[in-house]
């Protein structure tokens, strides 16, 4: 393992930069004031959280733990990872909702941002032209990930206020759409429920089952036995979706 690291002295913390050749992703190691461990992995890094106190041999032993679980997770959803990033050309047609976006790209030699806007189906974006390609490329997936979660947020948001009066009746804080490749939604104990633009890719009876499988943990904040009993009064052909989450979780939508 390679290691960079950034000394922050004032905090009496500091941050290492590890770079494993068994995984795409560099693994960004805080060492803390915190009393546990935990990792998460987004969409360009993982990040390790360690207690500051710990030995050298417990930070290597967490460190080989984190390629480990990153490569389990990778296995278990591989479309996470940098190798399989979509590429956007120009031209290229987006099929998502029912509806159909055209993409594109233009380059420009003085422009030193890359912009992007939706206008009638149409997705238009300028892209530096001194750029590299894997930076042209990475802004386009995620200038089309944050316009299409804008574009379809007040749909989603509409769906899910619609399903919670229908059946549930529950107090939501908030409905919010990111792309997201480690679920296809999630709900806090907050009354937050989080939806995958992944989601959007999927028939309209699956994103409606994400969404009730969402709303059941305002009743039950488990996958208990009385969870399912909640999801299967309400879609009693719940496993069928289940299915199609689990045959398309390794597709790259966007």
């Amino acid at each position: 393992m390679a290691n960079q690291i950034m000394f922050n002295f004032k905090k009496k913390a500091y941050k290492e930069i590890v770079k494993d050749p068994s995984i795409p992703f560099d693994i960004h190691v805080y060492h803390e004031r915190r009393n546990n461990v935990r990792i998460s992995m987004l969409k360009t890094k993982v990040n390790l959280r360690l207690p500051i106190v710990f030995s050298a041999s417990q930070r290597e032993h967490y460190l080989q733990y984190a390629v480990e679980w990153t490569k389990k997770k990778l296995k278990q959803t591989p479309h996470a990872s940098p190798q399989n990033d979509k590429v956007y050309k120009d031209g290229d047609v987006i099929h998502v909702y029912g509806m159909e976006f055209k993409v594109s790209i233009s380059e420009v030699e003085n422009r030193k941002m890359a912009n992007a806007a939706i206008d009638n189906y149409k997705i238009e974006m300028t892209l530096p032209r001194y750029w590299s390609k894997e930076d042209k490329d990475k802004a386009a997936r995620d200038m089309v990930r944050k316009l299409l979660c804008r574009q379809f947020q007040p749909v989603l948001e509409n769906r899910v206020r619609q399903l919670n009066a229908q059946y549930f009746n529950k107090h939501i804080n908030a409905v919010k759409l990111k792309y997201n490749v480690s679920n296809w939604g999630s709900c806090s104990k907050k009354c937050n429920v989080n939806l995958s633009l992944r989601l959007l890719f999927a028939p309209d009876h699956v994103i409606d089952y994400v969404i009730i499988h969402e709303l059941s943990h305002l009743i039950e904040m488990n996958h208990s036995d009385r969870f399912w009993k909640v999801v299967e009064e309400i879609d009693p052909d719940y496993r069928s979706k289940e299915k199609w989450l689990k045959d398309n979780a390794h597709t790259s939508f966007v």
